[in-house]
């Protein structure tokens, strides 16, 4: 999930909390998950599974501001 090169030990460690702790996500789960985001994530093949995220994508493609009829 993080890197391509990661190993999923290496993956573990930065996503799933310390057991004992008080945290919800691992130390780097957000740094983590943009990394995934950024670099292997592909939001076409994505929304064609998902048909909520296919909505979502559907419905910012179409946004328009209001002030952009203002101008």
């Amino acid at each position: 999930m993080a890197d391509a090169g990661a190993t999923s030990r290496e993956i573990r460690t930065s996503v799933v909390p310390k057991p004992g702790g008080t945290a919800t996500q691992g130390p780097d789960y957000n740094g983590c998950l943009g990394r995934f985001a950024a670099s292997l994530w592909q939001i076409t093949t994505a929304s064609k599974r998902s048909k909520s995220l296919s909505r979502a994508v559907s419905r910012i493609r179409s946004f328009q501001p209001v002030w952009a009829d203002e101008t």
